[in-house]
């Protein structure tokens, strides 16, 4: 890289003269802490996009339990002579269900941003495995 002010060559990562370093961006030990933040960073990314991941792929299979629950529904009105209105709770049932998996499915999302605080230990705690 070349200095638009005076010329002179020098090294866009570590600002040392061209030629004369020998680098990889970052010294030894800032290299070192780097590498192990970068390490840290992409772990807790992978713990939150993993449990959003398994989240999003439960509420995608409970599509399939909306058919069983009509069925459910069916059955209770023609064996039981239960009315529409007294099945519901199936169906408000199910409704619960795939509200509250898109709020947990949302809240990992959600957590990978949080900094550092009480809110985040307190979620943490909670959503221990």
């Amino acid at each position: 890289m070349t200095c638009k002010k005076c010329s002179r060559g020098f090294c866009w990562l570590c600002n040392g003269p061209d030629g004369h370093h020998n680098c990889s961006g970052l010294s030894g030990a800032k290299k070192s802490e780097s590498v192990s933040g970068v390490r840290e960073e992409l772990e807790r990314f992978l713990h939150y996009s993993g449990r959003y991941l398994a989240h999003k792929q439960s509420l995608a299979l409970e599509v399939k339990l909306k058919e069983k629950v009509e069925v459910k529904v069916a059955q209770l009105q023609h064996k039981f002579k239960v009315s529409v209105q007294e099945a519901q709770f199936l169906l408000d049932a199910y409704d619960a269900l795939i509200r509250c998996r898109t709020a947990l499915t949302y809240t990992f999302a959600f957590a990978f941003y949080l900094k550092d605080s009480h809110d985040k230990t307190i979620f943490e705690e909670v959503c221990a495995d």
